[in-house]
């Protein structure tokens, strides 16, 4: 159904353009400025990824197939707030906002069904540093962060499949980082190129693979690996100075020709003269844990 409008108004938040054979729906909210912005979204069931996108653009989101897209919302100001909710979080399927396509108002189907599934491609170009609160349940999220300036990130994986990734250095300093993932995996790329200054990741029934790896910086890293994980995967760098603190028996998967015995922990050699320190904090729940050397 299309309605024509004498008047469009001056500033649309979102625009929903609908593609010829309506197999996907597009979300596209124009960059304005701002100092900071916190992007939340929480996804059910679905396929996502996440990544850099283009300058004009603050978000475009794709979802597949079309049925009713997520709910977006964004308040604008110096501390910008962009959400993105998957519909079956709500007790009813809130009003759509008005859509425009060619100056006319449209409007969808409204008995059009929420689908159980949809692939969700967000692509964010924020202007300033960003906090993330990410939310994946019963899903996939794929969350490649590179060229994103990520200054905090929290992450949530219920029986969901979380894989995180910077193929190149942060453009900002990670101040926090929390990441628990609950009966799935994880997959934490090139953590150095967060760099971060304290990182918690808690594996609950779950196999994480935590890859201590990329371009070193200046700096100390503190990681806590917490939680009754069914299994941990650790690689890391030869090229940083690495302390081992836990369980003696844990602490002893770390042992390699370069790391030296101090009291109940494990110091590479040159420890105290290398730019760039990890502190490794292990759990004694940790059921497995495999480390590698790179």
């Amino acid at each position: 159904m299309l309605r024509r409008r004498d008047a469009i108004p001056a500033l649309l938040f979102a625009a929903f353009l609908a593609s010829v054979d309506r197999a996907e729906a597009q979300i596209v909210i124009p960059n304005h400025m701002h100092d900071a912005l916190s992007f939340e979204m929480h996804s059910v069931r679905d396929e996502v990824t996440v990544y850099v996108g283009d300058a004009p653009e603050l978000l475009r989101l794709e979802a597949r197939p079309l049925g009713v897209p997520p709910r977006v919302d964004f308040h604008a100001g110096r501390k910008a707030t962009l959400r993105v909710r998957d519909l079956t979080l709500f007790d009813e399927i809130p009003e759509p906002d008005p859509v425009y396509l060619d100056g006319d108002e449209y409007f969808d189907d409204p008995n059009a069904p929420v689908p159980e599934a949809q692939r969700w491609e967000v692509r964010l170009s924020p202007s300033g540093p960003t906090r993330f609160l990410l939310y994946t349940e019963e899903g996939k999220g794929t969350f490649d962060l590179t060229d994103l300036p990520v200054e905090e990130m929290h992450i949530v994986g219920d029986s969901a499949e979380v894989r995180v990734d910077f193929s190149r250095p942060n453009l900002v300093d990670l101040r926090r980082c929390q990441i628990t993932v609950t009966g799935g995996s994880l997959e934490f790329r090139d953590l150095l190129h967060a760099k971060p200054k304290s990182i918690t990741v808690q594996c609950i029934r779950s196999e994480c693979d935590i890859q201590v790896t990329g371009k070193r910086f200046t700096g100390e890293v503190e990681l806590y690996v917490e939680g009754a994980a069914k299994k941990v995967e650790m690689t890391l760098s030869r090229k940083v100075g690495v302390r081992v603190e836990g369980p003696a028996t844990l602490v002893a998967r770390f042992d390699a020709k370069h790391m030296r015995r101090q009291g109940k922990s494990l110091t590479s050699e040159g420890y105290s003269e290398n730019p760039c320190k990890v502190l490794v904090h292990v759990s004694e729940s940790i059921r497995k844990l495999d480390v590698r050397w790179d």
